[in-house]
């Protein structure tokens, strides 16, 4: 935001040393005029509309499809579920993959949102009325599986199917990163909702209040289970994380 302040005062101390002059002629003083104004406008506007954010500099969640192996999946779901259901937990691992690529969304971020939604528990319900692994809202389910053309879900008793469950969550967890791009703004609106989210960013308001743990602590266990492969997050500065969050 230091570069539109500055913006602004030029245009404020142009418009001011404009009015001063006495000695020009109305047609020379309404065309510097006029400009001066649309420039006003035009920075405002995109003030009100980027606001500011926290930290001056903020990291992204790395979205590498491949940052995970299937073992590597499969063991996470199995640490969650016991060596009694190692063939269910195989085959939820094949589907985070196949998910993992067709949305390139990466499986450590997929494997952080289950974790902290459920903590791998299909059948839990909050005091909310979401459901299940990824912790759905039924309208919400519904209006992704016919989005996505997602046929195994038929009512809101299919939430509690893990698979059902984790291809609707993964494909409005990708829904969000579309419409909101950065990490730290998408992973709060799987929590809060896309609209309350969006009325938020546009009002200039980047606190995420009683959010911020949630968020933060999404990135730090994406973080975790992608730790060891040695590769680096890229940062994103706040300027381009505004603009990623522009809607």
């Amino acid at each position: 935001m230091n570069w539109q302040n500055e913006q602004l005062k030029e245009c404020l101390q142009a418009f001011s040393s404009s009015g001063a002059t006495s000695e020009k002629t109305e047609s020379q003083f309404s065309f510097p005029s006029l400009a001066v104004i649309a420039g006003l406008l035009v920075l405002v506007s995109q003030a009100q509309d980027l606001g500011t954010v926290p930290s001056s500099q903020i990291t992204p969640l790395n979205d590498n499809q491949g940052d995970l192996t299937l073992a590597e999946v499969v063991g996470l779901f199995e640490s969650h579920w016991g060596k009694a259901r190692r063939q269910e937990a195989f085959k939820m691992g094949r589907l985070v993959m196949e998910l993992s690529e067709r949305h390139q969304l990466a499986p450590s971020v997929i494997l952080a949102v289950i974790e902290k939604e459920s903590s791998f528990r299909p059948q839990i319900v909050s005091k909310a009325g979401a459901v299940g692994m990824m912790q759905l809202l039924p309208n919400t389910a519904k209006e992704v599986a016919k989005a996505y053309r997602i046929r195994s879900y038929k009512g809101k008793d299919d939430l509690r199917d893990p698979a059902t469950n984790i291809r609707l969550g993964v494909a409005y967890l990708s829904y969000l990163r579309q419409n909101f791009g950065h990490s730290l703004h998408y992973i709060a609106a799987y929590n809060l909702g896309p609209t309350a989210l969006r009325r938020r960013l546009r009002s200039g308001n980047y606190e995420l209040g009683a959010l911020d743990r949630y968020v933060r602590s999404i990135h730090v266990r994406a973080r975790e289970l992608h730790a060891g492969r040695n590769v680096k997050f890229p940062s994103l500065h706040r300027e381009e994380a505004l603009i990623a969050a522009s809607l």
